[in-house]
């Protein structure tokens, strides 16, 4: 499990034309079989619920904490400014930071549900 093939980006992802995956289904994964000239934009409500409820988003959740404990050490402001560069590319406002490390230090999972939080943004899933 701790492979590096294990943790590859979806686009690496080896698949199959008649086996889809249930999360990329989600977002409008196209027909494996026929040719997709262009993809179908939506925003349903099964796409916040898998992102908010799935164990394989709450397990990546928990290795992005891991992470940031690692490249940032123990301060919720280093943690914050280092998830947002890394998730969004961006440094956080003030008001995210301040909100976002008041939220971690005010909860024993903290570290770990923020990230699930950042994975949830809009300005995450989609790019602009």
């Amino acid at each position: 499990m701790g492979d590096a093939e294990t943790w590859r980006r979806s686009i690496y992802v080896f698949s199959k034309r008649s086996i889809r995956f249930p999360m990329f289904e989600a977002f409008d994964q196209p027909d494996m079989v026929t040719s997709c000239a262009r993809r179908n934009d939506s925003i349903v409500a099964p796409q916040a619920l898998l992102l908010m409820n799935n164990a394989e988003v709450s397990l990546q959740a928990q290795k992005f904490a891991e992470r940031l404990r690692r490249e940032a050490g123990a301060s919720a402001e280093a943690q914050v400014e280092r998830a947002f560069t890394l998730a969004l590319a961006r440094p956080p406002t003030a008001s995210e930071k301040e909100r976002a490390v008041a939220f971690i230090k005010e909860n024993p999972d903290g570290l770990v549900d923020f990230c699930q939080t950042v994975f949830n943004l809009n300005e995450f899933v989609y790019t602009p």
